[in-house]
């Protein structure tokens, strides 16, 4: 099938409007119905302040803006730090003198790698254009006033534990979720329900007291083992270990990423293998994932990687050393902007399940939900000296989901609960949406769909399953219309022909389905816009049924 990226701008009506509050992707597990006093509830971790983020840096809500930006950095520079740029060929500059930084502490050598955590003292900083906080500095003044009117807004919500500032947007937030400890975007999306409190720790952090810190709340730790390769253990990653293990705490490691190549990326997975050897931890002890923590890195004479498939050899030759020493639980880590341009592949999204972001939304689309967002690097637990990343873990299975690959066969969401992460054996069909226009579109080709996520588009994961096409199934018919930007998909021959009649764009067959299905696939239309939207959640169905769209009832079943 040919790749069409269609924009669209139509205009949005009441039930548009309704659709971008109400519909949600099958695996967001959003329960809409619920009023913002009801969900929003006592949190686990220790509360944050409610705080302006005037004159704080872009994407980085607890760093403080610099008084100026110097004319010799460039505004294709990255800022590293709240006091530190990179240039596109990795020479580092004080932001506000334009100074060349050479200390070895904070930019190593051209055979040391530096401790990452040292430019920002322990506190996790992601990397912004130099162009952007050059234009915050410029607008701090609007951005005081407008933090100032969010903040005298957000009074009127309940009571909420704001957890990060971002953008003047107050962010996500602790709640729950058929009684169970739940974690909400900003917009009352659900992010993981039966969520978890983890924190992410290293050598900056101190000698943590981990038995206060499970006493305040603390559900699972991420711990730093180590950066690049040669450099030895974190300083405290051992006893942190031991300590988790000790207390029972849930933990995972990570390891922070000073690859270029496909060979540095082979060291540090080799490396990684040695130190979890030597620290005693079997891939039995994980119960998250060994990350690994890919970020825009500055080391003197040395510059990262910008391009998506020089990451997928570094990512395949790490992940290579640990699947082969018997570790299998892997992620990768990342944060946004960085997941959207030098990691932007197929191969690294579907591996990347714990993502920083500081604003209202991940804005990521998870492949699974086992997964994590580390929303905020400013947060206070008891036992822990200073700030720490504070996350929200979604688990793979909740009470209600047999862990299988696919939902229940009864109608997934009918009895409230919200459908599981969909998961398929064969083909895959993905569900984007467009937040301009409304619309959604579905495609089972990964390239189409990163297409789209790049162009702006939110990816909602996989709305339901099919079978590939040399399998034996019924072909559901893709059609395009020119005038309004709506795609349609159809397993009636006639209703196909009468589109193409009507002047829509036959643009083939978009997947088939299998004729042993067993989960019913809905179908709504809306009289207003003209689209259809399919899902496999009932509830879902229901609700967007009450928003004024048409119940079509069901369109096909998928796997």
């Amino acid at each position: 099938m040919s790749l069409k990226i269609h924009q669209v701008g139509v205009s949005l009506s009441a039930a548009i409007a309704s659709l971008a509050l109400l519909t949600t992707p099958a695996f967001a597990l959003t329960d809409t119905n619920l009023d913002a006093v009801g969900i929003r509830g006592t949190a686990t971790l220790a509360d944050q302040e409610i705080v302006s983020t005037g004159g704080t840096m872009p994407d980085n809500p607890s760093q403080p803006l610099p008084d100026s930006v110097s004319d010799e950095i460039a505004d294709d520079a990255t800022v590293v730090s709240e006091d530190l740029a990179m240039d596109e060929d990795g020479t580092v500059r004080d932001i506000e003198s334009g100074t060349v930084i050479t200390d070895p502490d904070l930019v190593g050598t051209t055979d040391t790698q530096a401790d990452p955590l040292a430019k920002t003292d322990g506190e996790s900083f992601i990397p912004v254009s130099a162009a952007e906080v050059r234009e915050a500095v410029d607008d701090s003044d609007t951005v005081e006033q407008s933090a100032a009117r969010s903040s005298a807004a957000m009074g009127t919500q309940g009571t909420v534990r704001t957890v990060a500032l971002d953008n003047n947007i107050y962010g996500a937030y602790w709640g729950t979720y058929s009684n169970a400890p739940a974690f909400f975007e900003a917009d009352d999306t659900l992010f993981a329900q039966h969520a978890k409190g983890v924190v992410d720790v290293s050598e900056w952090q101190g000698t943590i007291d981990w038995a206060a810190a499970k006493a305040d709340g603390v559900e699972g730790a991420i711990i730093r083992l180590a950066y690049g390769w040669g450099n030895g253990f974190d300083a405290d990653a051992v006893r942190n270990i031991n300590e988790c293990k000790r207390l029972g705490i849930p933990f995972g490691i990570y390891v922070y990423s000073y690859a270029y190549d496909a060979a540095c990326g082979s060291a540090e997975g080799a490396n990684t293998v040695s130190l979890l050897q030597q620290a005693g931890v079997s891939p039995n002890d994980l119960s998250y994932p060994v990350y690994y923590d890919l970020e825009n890195w500055t080391w003197t004479g040395h510059t990262p990687p910008t391009s998506p498939a020089v990451y997928d050899g570094i990512v395949n030759a790490w992940y290579a050393q640990l699947q082969s020493a018997g570790y299998t639980n892997l992620s990768v880590y990342s944060y946004t902007s960085y997941l959207n341009s030098a990691l932007n592949s197929a191969n690294i999204r579907s591996k990347t399940r714990w993502v920083a972001s500081y604003g209202a939304r991940t804005n990521f689309g998870y492949s699974s939900n086992d997964r994590g967002w580390q929303y905020t690097s400013s947060g206070t637990v008891n036992g822990i000296t200073g700030n720490v990343d504070l996350n929200a873990f979604g688990v793979k299975d909740w009470p209600g989901n047999d862990g299988s690959a696919t939902p229940p066969v009864s109608d997934p969401g009918q009895d409230g609960e919200p459908a599981p992460v969909i998961t398929c054996n064969d083909t895959a069909v993905y569900r984007v949406y467009n937040r301009n226009s409304g619309l959604h579109h579905y495609t089972t080709s990964d390239a189409e769909r990163v297409q789209l996520v790049a162009a702006g588009w939110s990816d909602e994961g996989t709305a339901f399953c099919a079978v590939g096409s040399g399998d034996d199934g019924t072909s559901v018919y893709r059609l395009y219309n020119p005038n309004d930007g709506n795609h349609m998909y159809t397993i009636d021959g006639k209703e196909r022909r009468d589109l193409i009649n009507a002047g829509w764009n036959n643009e083939g067959v978009g997947w088939q389905i299998p004729a042993d299905g067993n989960v019913p696939v809905y179908r709504l239309y809306n009289p207003g816009s003209g689209e259809h939207i399919y899902t496999t959640n009932f509830a879902e169905y229901q609700r967007v049924g009450t928003a004024g769209w048409h119940q079509e009832g069901i369109a096909w079943y998928s796997l």
